[in-house]
């Protein structure tokens, strides 16, 4: 897969996706009087002018670039994860499996989203 603007535009909304389904059962809402809340759990990454970031929001995919990539991460304690690594090898074993070509794939639901 050829890591270009469309790429990471999709790492970005699968990386949101993903941080956006955390949970934490042990959490208390004192106004609803209830415990457990979802969560957007803060990714940190570089951007591509070498700064340093972290977010509760979407990633914001004109900061990336294909260097940028393998700096977007969680931080669980010591431990750290980096998520747009881990996306981009899923996508890679997604199109050696099946066969896929997720670059063409973009540009044709591009090409349809501007149609509509």
């Amino acid at each position: 897969m050829k890591l270009n603007n469309l790429m990471l535009n999709l790492i970005s909304e699968l990386e949101h996706q993903i941080g956006s389904s955390c949970y934490n059962p042990n959490s208390y809402d004192y106004w609803a009087d209830e415990y457990g809340r979802t969560f957007r759990y803060p990714v940190h990454y570089t951007t591509k002018h070498g700064v340093n970031y972290k977010t509760n929001s979407k990633i914001d995919k004109d900061e990336l670039s294909p260097s940028s990539l393998s700096s977007i991460k969680y931080l669980f304690g010591a431990n750290e994860l980096y998520i747009g690594e881990g996306i981009m090898r899923v996508l890679n074993e997604l199109e050696r499996r099946y066969g896929l070509d997720f670059n063409n794939l973009e540009r044709q639901r591009q090409k349809a989203e501007a149609l509509n």
